[in-house]
């Protein structure tokens, strides 16, 4: 396996580790499961360019503090899932690898 072929991979476990984080926080609502989705985000955020010792991408860390939110604010669990899934595939495309 190539280097590459091991980015790769590692980028698609963790999301899959993102997303169920954020379907087990939706189940519990436990606070030790926000901060698991948020530390997962800032995770994989971190993976993008920096600047002042900063991660300049974001994405991850804004989009699952609004999730959480939304799923505190008890929206239909069908809203929550389609939101979801649209930004799953979004961050599909903005989690690879030089981005």
């Amino acid at each position: 396996m190539s280097p590459d072929d091991l980015g790769m991979e590692w980028h698609a476990r963790t999301l899959r580790a993102w997303q169920l984080a954020i379907l087990r926080f939706a189940v519990t609502w436990d606070n030790a499961d926000r901060l698991a989705v948020m530390a997962i985000a800032n995770e994989i955020d971190r993976l993008g360019l920096q600047h002042n010792g900063k991660a300049a991408f974001s994405f991850f860390r804004r989009t699952s503090a609004e999730l959480c939110a939304a799923i505190l604010m008890n929206l239909p669990s069908r809203s929550c899932a389609n939101t979801l899934r649209g930004l799953t595939k979004a961050a599909s495309g903005a989690c690879s690898p030089l981005q």
